[in-house]
């Protein structure tokens, strides 16, 4: 019963809420930044491959999109190996640690292969209601987002 009583108050703790809203904020900051960076430039070829008459698969938009996934992928890894944080992490203050303290270069990627697909980030985000607040490649990951202080 003891156990039981502690992870109702885990998940009460004030600043869970604060901290998921957090990384809410930061990750959309990350997006806005990716779009404008990456999916701006490229909007007149994405809308030629996408143009719902033309319904066919087409290798130059299968290639156009997995450098884009690639590029997206590295951006939150690269960051975070070297700065612990992305941008939209920086501006709410938030950290990506390890039981090491610095996470090493395969975490960082581990833990963001999600977000090359909505579909996988959003079943990895399910997990994130859990107790301890991570999503499921954190926890294979071994890292976590906490406040920078």
């Amino acid at each position: 019963m003891k156990n039981g009583k502690r992870d109702v108050e885990e998940l009460l703790k004030p600043e869970r809420p604060k901290l998921l809203l957090k990384r809410i904020f930061a990750f959309l900051i990350d997006v806005l930044i990716i779009n404008l960076i990456l999916i701006y430039p490229f909007r007149k070829l994405l809308e030629k491959y996408t143009d719902i008459t033309n319904i066919s698969f087409n290798f130059d938009f299968f290639i156009l999109v997995l450098v884009i996934c690639l590029i997206t992928l590295f951006y939150f890894a690269v960051f975070e190996y070297y700065f612990e944080q992305t941008f939209g992490k920086l501006i709410f203050k938030l950290k990506v640690s390890s039981r090491r303290e610095k996470p090493k270069f395969i975490q960082t990627i581990i833990r963001n292969l999600s977000k090359i697909s909505i579909v996988i980030l959003i079943i990895d985000c399910v997990y994130l209601l859990n107790r301890k607040g991570q999503r499921v490649l954190e926890k294979i990951s071994n890292t976590r987002v906490m406040k920078d202080e």
